[in-house]
């Protein structure tokens, strides 16, 4: 697998100036558990990405017996 900075950083043969007309926004969103590809789109997405932000949340549902009743 390359380092992030081979893809994104100052080498990636990619590198264009920002533009500040006709900006366009990508979000990717996910609702399932488990490794959907998301990442992997993102990779694709960010090579001709200005920012690539990532978000993580990880949602815990405690079950008590006294709830399940």
């Amino acid at each position: 697998m390359s380092d992030c900075t081979d893809v994104n950083g100052d080498i990636s043969p990619h590198k264009r100036e920002i533009m500040n007309t006709h900006s366009k926004v990508t979000v990717v969103l996910g609702a399932q558990w488990g490794d959907e590809g998301k990442g992997k789109i993102v990779d694709m997405l960010a090579i001709d990405a200005d920012i690539v932000c990532r978000c993580q949340r990880i949602l815990v549902l405690l079950l008590r017996v006294e709830n399940i009743i």
